[in-house]
């Protein structure tokens, strides 16, 4: 909100870390317009990946688009994690968004290899001069920003960026299967793409503490836990002693 110059920021319920479209139209029915006391919806933001570890189906995308497009909203996709979703889904980035409804996309490299850079696709061009005028007010015009932008150009050619994702994906899964096996673990989201969240008990937190492992008890989704996240240099040996620690073996 403090960089949307005015913006108001509506979260929406939902499974997962997904919006529901159900909620999204409850939302969307219920809020009033042209009042100067009530925010006007102008934008669905969702996230792809989610900070949950999951997923939206390319049908979900397309029904939440099309519903925001139909209260002339624009929808902006989150895309931190683009490259473990895309992967995930097994499909085209067209697919995942514009062939899907989607207006701008923020897409992520720094949790897939980049450093400090990360790019804006716009699809909608009537929002181009748009974008442009909000990314200079905000501050992220940097100078010489071709140095930066090479790193997304090595990302994106020959595959380099869905390689790493789909390294990430495959060592979470590892991480998910070694740590489902320790007694009274359990798994609080399904594992789509790069992140685990799971509730261990007191001893196995003890064990990873004791080896050197730093770790944090979480309280989000009204349960304690803890979320790991593997990333394109986790190694799968990395994997196998954590949980191993974790199981005590």
């Amino acid at each position: 909100e403090a960089w949307g110059g005015g913006t108001k920021l509506i979260p929406l319920l939902g499974e997962n870390g997904r919006i529901s479209i159900d909620a999204l139209e409850s939302k969307l029915v219920s809020l009033p317009r042209g009042r100067p006391q009530v925010a006007t919806p102008k934008v669905v933001s969702i996230t792809q990946g989610t900070e949950a570890g999951t997923l939206y189906s390319l049908n979900q995308i397309a029904e939440i688009s099309a519903l925001a497009h139909e209260h002339k909203m624009k929808v902006h996709m989150d895309g931190a994690r683009f490259s473990n979703a895309l992967a995930a889904l097994d499909c085209s980035p067209a697919e995942m968004t514009w062939k899907a409804g989607i207006d701008v996309l923020s897409y992520g490299a720094t949790k897939n290899g980049g450093m400090s850079a990360d790019g804006v696709v716009v699809f909608d061009e009537t929002l181009l001069d748009q974008a442009t005028f909000l990314i200079r007010r905000n501050g992220q015009l940097y100078s010489k920003m071709r140095f930066l932008s090479v790193q997304l150009l090595a990302l994106a050619q020959n595959g380099v960026a869905e390689r790493n994702a789909r390294h990430a994906n495959e060592m979470a899964r590892r991480l998910a299967a070694g740590l489902s096996r320790v007694p009274d673990a359990r798994l609080l989201n399904p594992v789509e793409i790069n992140e685990v969240f799971v509730s261990l008990p007191a001893r196995a937190r003890e064990r990873l503490v004791a080896a050197g492992y730093k770790i944090q008890l979480r309280a989000e989704f009204d349960n304690p836990h803890y979320r790991f996240v593997t990333a394109w240099n986790t190694s799968s040996a990395d994997v196998d002693q954590l949980a191993g620690v974790a199981g005590g073996l």
